[in-house]
């Protein structure tokens, strides 16, 4: 799917209603996803890497809510930032084969 269709936060959750037909409600999530082609972290540059920003529910948010999260092929979490401004990345690269 290319839609974002239920999202969590701090225990609040939402789903769309969604049918063989696509979602049924005119009602869209803010948040958003992307497939990066390359991104750098501590000198390590990452390919196909996922990129999930959370913009939903801010009401519900608390200092620790992970507001982004990326995801590199083959790697795994390599990066994520929280509503606090506190910023957190991969040391090392390892490979899942």
């Amino acid at each position: 799917m290319e839609e974002i269709t239920s999202i969590e936060v701090n225990s609040y959750h939402e789903n769309l209603p969604v049918s063989s037909d696509g979602i049924e409600t005119d009602k869209r999530f803010k948040s958003s996803w992307a497939i990066i082609d390359s991104l750098t972290v501590r000198n390590l540059n990452y390919t196909n890497v996922f990129h999930f920003q959370l913009n939903d529910f801010q009401e519900h948010w608390n200092a620790f809510t992970i507001t982004d999260v990326y995801y590199a092929q083959k790697v795994g979490l390599i990066k994520y930032k929280m509503n606090n401004g506190l910023n957190f990345e991969r040391e090392n690269q390892t490979i899942i084969q």
